[in-house]
């Protein structure tokens, strides 16, 4: 997406349109703010001329020190149907016959984050599973240290988590369960 100094859309490439269900006769000479709502817009133009505060792009243009300018940022973009979505974008000066432009480049990042959250609940899911089983278990890391132990295992040695945090397998077991401990 390309934008001038007022934060008016001059084109937008195939998939962009795309991403926002939009035909090109529908976005150009309009203000990017229809793609990137409110408070998100200032982070792409100059807000004196959309009649919002000034912040990224109106100080870069002003000082030269660039916050935004190179760098990929989350925002919440808006789709044609008035559905907003999360996306990444990044955004660059250009200049186009004498005229300084801004362009955006755009990933819709919904199937990211719906892949994030659906990890985040397997990992809730399995750390009540490993919380609440009786039975004994353990996280070791390749020195035989103990990085996480369950209830089951402190109920069972008769330590709490904090005692075993960090020390040795064979510090806590008896000599004769060491041989189950393989060393490499």
């Amino acid at each position: 997406i390309t934008i001038d100094e007022r934060g008016l859309i001059d084109s937008m490439n195939p998939t962009a349109l795309k991403i926002f269900g939009y035909n090109l006769n529908e976005v150009i000479g309009r203000n990017v703010k229809m793609l990137v709502p409110m408070h998100y817009v200032n982070m792409l133009v100059p807000m004196h001329f959309a009649g919002e505060p000034d912040h990224y792009i109106a100080n870069y243009m002003n000082t030269g020190i660039k916050k935004i300018i190179g760098s990929v940022r989350e925002v919440t973009g808006l789709k044609k149907n008035g559905k907003m979505f999360p996306i990444d974008i990044s955004v660059t000066e250009i200049y186009l016959g004498g005229n300084r432009k801004f362009a955006g480049f755009i990933r819709d990042i919904t199937e990211q984050k719906q892949a994030e959250a659906s990890l985040h609940e397997a990992e809730a899911r399995f750390r009540h599973l490993f919380e609440s089983s009786p039975l004994a278990y353990q996280a070791l890391d390749s020195e035989g240290r103990y990085l996480d132990v369950n209830p089951g295992l402190c109920t069972l040695l008769g330590y709490k988590t904090h005692e075993l945090l960090g020390r040795r397998f064979d510090e806590v077991w008896a000599p004769d369960f060491r041989p189950f401990f393989r060393e490499e």
